[in-house]
Protein backbone atom coordinates (compact mmCIF):
# COMPACT_ATOMS: atom_id res chain seq x y z
CA UNK A 1 0.00 0.00 0.00
CA UNK A 2 2.66 2.20 1.00
CA UNK A 3 4.17 1.71 -2.29
CA UNK A 4 1.16 2.52 -4.62
CA UNK A 5 1.19 5.79 -2.44
CA UNK A 6 5.27 7.24 -2.86
CA UNK A 7 4.36 5.76 -6.82
CA UNK A 8 1.38 8.04 -6.96
CA UNK A 9 3.40 11.11 -5.55
CA UNK A 10 6.11 10.78 -7.59
CA UNK A 11 3.91 10.65 -10.90
CA UNK A 12 1.95 13.71 -9.39
CA UNK A 13 5.07 15.57 -8.81
CA UNK A 14 6.22 14.79 -12.42
CA UNK A 15 3.34 15.42 -14.23
CA UNK A 16 3.04 18.62 -12.40
CA UNK A 17 6.42 19.73 -13.55
CA UNK A 18 6.04 18.63 -17.41
CA UNK A 19 3.32 21.08 -17.70
CA UNK A 20 4.94 24.01 -15.10
CA UNK A 21 4.19 27.14 -16.44
CA UNK A 22 7.59 28.96 -17.27
CA UNK A 23 8.04 31.96 -14.99
CA UNK A 24 10.04 34.93 -14.85
CA UNK A 25 11.30 37.63 -17.46
CA UNK A 26 10.79 36.31 -20.95
CA UNK A 27 13.22 35.27 -23.34
CA UNK A 28 12.99 37.68 -26.21
CA UNK A 29 14.16 36.27 -29.72
CA UNK A 30 13.83 39.00 -32.20
CA UNK A 31 13.94 38.68 -36.10
CA UNK A 32 12.45 39.49 -39.52
CA UNK A 33 10.76 38.14 -41.90
CA UNK A 34 9.69 39.24 -45.35
CA UNK A 35 6.07 39.69 -44.26
CA UNK A 36 5.33 41.36 -47.68
CA UNK A 37 7.24 42.42 -50.82
CA UNK A 38 8.37 39.51 -53.29
CA UNK A 39 9.39 37.02 -50.82
CA UNK A 40 6.37 37.30 -48.54
CA UNK A 41 4.67 34.11 -49.79
CA UNK A 42 7.48 31.56 -48.55
CA UNK A 43 8.68 33.66 -45.43
CA UNK A 44 4.51 33.53 -44.01
CA UNK A 45 5.49 29.58 -44.05
CA UNK A 46 8.15 30.56 -41.50
CA UNK A 47 6.02 32.92 -39.39
CA UNK A 48 3.60 30.13 -38.79
CA UNK A 49 6.64 27.57 -38.07
CA UNK A 50 7.76 30.11 -35.57
CA UNK A 51 4.29 30.53 -34.31
CA UNK A 52 3.78 27.13 -33.51
CA UNK A 53 6.97 26.29 -32.23
CA UNK A 54 6.55 29.46 -29.59
CA UNK A 55 3.95 28.03 -28.56
CA UNK A 56 4.81 24.92 -28.29
CA UNK A 57 8.15 26.13 -26.25
CA UNK A 58 5.88 27.97 -23.83
CA UNK A 59 3.55 25.42 -23.44
CA UNK A 60 6.92 22.87 -22.57
CA UNK A 61 7.83 24.96 -19.91
CA UNK A 62 9.58 28.07 -22.07
CA UNK A 63 13.60 28.50 -22.33
CA UNK A 64 15.36 27.99 -19.01
CA UNK A 65 12.18 27.48 -17.58
CA UNK A 66 11.15 31.01 -18.40
CA UNK A 67 8.81 32.07 -21.63
CA UNK A 68 9.42 32.84 -24.64
CA UNK A 69 8.50 36.11 -26.46
CA UNK A 70 8.90 36.35 -30.59
CA UNK A 71 9.65 40.07 -31.50
CA UNK A 72 9.06 39.81 -35.43
CA UNK A 73 9.71 42.68 -38.15
CA UNK A 74 8.44 42.80 -41.20
CA UNK A 75 11.70 43.74 -43.49
CA UNK A 76 9.57 43.68 -46.61
CA UNK A 77 11.88 41.89 -48.38
CA UNK A 78 14.48 44.42 -48.41
CA UNK A 79 17.83 43.90 -47.04
CA UNK A 80 18.50 47.65 -46.18
CA UNK A 81 15.60 47.77 -44.07
CA UNK A 82 16.86 44.63 -42.55
CA UNK A 83 19.94 45.56 -41.24
CA UNK A 84 17.75 48.45 -39.70
CA UNK A 85 15.28 46.62 -38.22
CA UNK A 86 18.28 44.25 -36.64
CA UNK A 87 19.86 47.53 -35.03
CA UNK A 88 16.65 48.52 -33.72
CA UNK A 89 15.58 45.26 -32.07
CA UNK A 90 19.43 44.60 -30.14
CA UNK A 91 19.33 48.52 -29.11
CA UNK A 92 16.02 49.27 -29.15
CA UNK A 93 14.05 46.42 -28.05
CA UNK A 94 16.69 44.64 -26.24
CA UNK A 95 16.34 40.90 -27.30
CA UNK A 96 17.99 38.41 -25.87
CA UNK A 97 18.87 36.42 -29.00
CA UNK A 98 18.38 36.91 -32.51
CA UNK A 99 17.19 35.00 -35.39
CA UNK A 100 17.99 35.30 -38.92
CA UNK A 101 15.86 36.40 -41.75
CA UNK A 102 14.37 34.58 -44.83
CA UNK A 103 17.03 34.95 -48.22
CA UNK A 104 20.59 35.11 -48.43
CA UNK A 105 20.54 39.02 -48.71
CA UNK A 106 18.66 39.49 -45.48
CA UNK A 107 20.57 37.04 -43.43
CA UNK A 108 24.14 38.83 -45.09
CA UNK A 109 22.44 42.13 -43.54
CA UNK A 110 21.39 41.23 -40.30
CA UNK A 111 24.29 39.18 -40.04
CA UNK A 112 26.42 42.29 -40.63
CA UNK A 113 24.57 43.72 -37.72
CA UNK A 114 24.99 40.35 -35.17
CA UNK A 115 28.88 40.74 -35.92
CA UNK A 116 28.84 44.61 -34.63
CA UNK A 117 26.89 43.64 -31.59
CA UNK A 118 28.97 40.43 -31.40
CA UNK A 119 25.59 38.37 -30.83
CA UNK A 120 25.04 34.80 -31.88
CA UNK A 121 23.56 34.82 -35.29
CA UNK A 122 21.16 31.53 -36.29
CA UNK A 123 19.98 31.11 -39.78
CA UNK A 124 17.95 28.40 -41.78
CA UNK A 125 18.08 29.91 -45.74
CA UNK A 126 21.40 30.74 -46.32
CA UNK A 127 22.36 30.24 -50.14
CA UNK A 128 25.24 30.83 -50.37
CA UNK A 129 27.32 29.98 -46.96
CA UNK A 130 31.01 30.65 -48.44
CA UNK A 131 29.87 34.26 -48.11
CA UNK A 132 29.50 34.22 -44.17
CA UNK A 133 32.57 36.10 -42.60
CA UNK A 134 31.29 35.51 -39.09
CA UNK A 135 32.61 33.25 -36.47
CA UNK A 136 29.32 33.26 -34.46
CA UNK A 137 26.96 32.42 -37.47
CA UNK A 138 25.39 28.90 -37.24
CA UNK A 139 22.81 27.63 -39.76
CA UNK A 140 19.55 25.77 -38.14
CA UNK A 141 19.86 23.20 -41.13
Amino acid sequence: MMRAVLTAVVLVIFATAAVAAPAGAPIRIGGTLALTGPLAPTALLHKIAGEVYIDELNKANGLLGRPVEWVLLDDQSKPDLTRSLYEKLITVDKVDLVMGPYATSAILAAMAVAQRYQKVFIHNSFGMPHLAKYDMHFSSL
